[in-house]
């Protein structure tokens, strides 16, 4: 769902439990983020104008801290000034730095993110220690090569393609 979010088209995710993505789905549409919730799916639309939000993980049922790289660089294309604090793993902010290398308005106070959009990421050639980060990279409008241990990620601007190595 981030990917189609960055991508910038309409989409249909089928078998959704919407009630284990209920606090995720909260915040996107605080973004404004248009999306049709059916029984079992989700259609989300193509997007423009989303706003800058704040973010703070916490244990089931609230945000869940592995969405909160995942969900940054969808956050980087909002308006406006927004913050994310986790709560569980403080210190998962490693991504930060490499966000701000591709040109993102984005830094790190006492472990919390501020950032600041909307923005327009370049490529650059980055590492990750995480593998929930490799998302936070998989801009389209971003050039750029990415590897975490044998993994490898290749972006390009009309396709995200991976490969194990």
């Amino acid at each position: 769902m981030l990917l189609q979010l960055l991508l910038g088209e309409g989409i249909q995710i089928n078998n959704v439990l919407y009630e284990h993505l209920e606090s995720y789905i909260a915040k996107l549409e605080e973004m404004g983020v248009r999306m049709t919730i059916s029984e079992d799916s989700i259609f989300v639309e193509k997007q423009t104008g989303l706003k800058a939000i704040q973010i703070k993980t916490s244990p089931y049922p609230g945000f869940a801290t592995d969405l909160q790289q995942p969900i940054t660089p969808l956050l980087l294309t909002a308006a406006g000034r927004g913050r994310i604090v986790d709560t569980i793993y403080e210190k998962r902010v490693n991504h930060v730095p490499e966000l701000a290398k591709m040109g993102a308005t984005i830094s790190t106070l006492n472990d919390h993110i501020i950032y600041e959009g909307p923005n327009q990421l370049t490529g650059i050639q980055c590492e990750s220690d995480g593998s929930s980060s490799w998302c936070g990279f998989s801009d389209r409008r971003s050039h750029g090569f990415w590897n975490n241990r044998n993994y490898k990620c290749g972006i390009h601007p009309s396709r995200v393609f991976r490969y194990y190595s």
